[in-house]
C-alpha cells in the first residue's frame, strides 16, 4: 500500500553519506536497485542520481509492519527510509561503491510509489551521471549510463556532427 510522504523530508542523498555521519539519524529517498533477503534480514540498495547506499532491514530493529514493507519490495520501487547510519565491518566493506564503507539501519520505511519490474535492467552503472553534450543523446538521461548504448551515441554524434557544422 502507497503511504503519503507528509511532512518527511530527505535529509541527505544517497552517494553523499561517508563515515563521517556515521552514528547520525538520516532520511534518503530513492528507487530500489537490488534487493537480497538472507534469512530475514533485508538488504536494499537504494539509488539516488548521487549513487548506492545499502540499507538493512533487521526484524529486531523495526516493527513487523516494516518488515512486511520490505519484504513486498522490488525493483525500481520509490522508498524513503529513516534510520541510523552505521559504519561496515572491515571485511563488508565494498570499494566498489562510494558509500561502500557505511550502511543504513533502517527503523522506518514508507513505500512511495511502486513500478513493474521493467524486462532489462535500466542502468548497470552506479556512477553519478556524466555533464551534458553528446551523452545526452536526444534528452534520455538513463541511456547515458549503459556502455552499449552510450558507445551508439557517440558513434551517431561524430557522424552527424560534420552535417549539423555546415548548417
Amino acid at each position: 500500500m502507497l503511504e503519503s510522504m507528509g511532512t518527511l523530508k530527505r535529509s541527505h542523498l544517497c552517494g553523499a553519506l561517508t563515515r563521517a555521519e556515521s552514528g547520525t539519524t538520516v532520511t534518503v529517498m530513492g528507487w530500489v536497485h537490488k534487493m537480497r533477503d538472507h534469512g530475514g534480514v533485508y538488504f536494499i540498495d537504494l539509488r539516488d542520481h548521487t549513487g548506492i547506499l545499502q540499507i538493512v532491514v533487521h526484524p529486531k530493529d523495526v516493527s513487523a509492519e516494516v518488515l512486511d514493507k520490505a519484504r513486498e519490495l522490488a525493483r525500481e520501487y520509490v522508498v524513503a527510509v529513516t534510520g541510523r547510519l552505521s559504519i561496515r565491518p572491515a571485511d563488508m566493506v565494498n570499494a566498489n561503491i562510494a558509500t561502500g564503507e557505511v550502511e543504513l539501519n533502517a527503523s522506518d520505511l514508507r513505500l512511495l510509489n511502486v513500478s513493474r519490474t521493467p524486462p532489462f535492467a535500466a542502468c548497470t552503472s552506479a556512477t553519478p551521471l556524466p555533464a551534458r553534450g553528446w551523452r545526452t543523446c536526444r534528452g534520455r538521461s538513463w541511456t547515458r549510463r549503459c556502455g552499449f548504448i552510450r558507445r551508439r551515441c557517440r558513434s551517431n554524434w561524430k557522424t552527424r556532427r560534420p552535417w549539423s557544422a555546415q548548417a
